[in-house]
């Protein structure tokens, strides 16, 4: 029996080299960042995350496949009836 989609995505890409050789997240993980350097990852982080969002947003909303009745307000909603296609 094959693995779920989802969790043969988390395992490629835990295994993957940039996530278990990574210099960047040992450093954060050593508790060496400052104050400054803390906020500027979560700026970063929650620029990226929404930008993120909107760009597969984008991407089910302009694809042949997914039907336009499928695009709500409310997000919960959307993924709910997005699925359901």
């Amino acid at each position: 029996m094959s693995r779920p989609f989802a969790a043969r995505a988390l395992k490629k890409v835990g295994e993957h080299p940039i996530v278990v050789h990574n210099p960047y997240t040992s450093w954060f993980a050593s508790g060496s960042a400052s104050r400054d350097e803390v906020r500027d990852l979560v700026v970063q982080f929650s620029v990226f995350s929404n930008l993120f969002l909107i760009a597969q947003l984008n991407k089910i909303i302009n694809s042949q496949g997914w039907s336009r009745a499928c695009v709500l307000v409310d997000k919960a909603a959307f993924y709910r009836r997005c699925a359901a296609h």
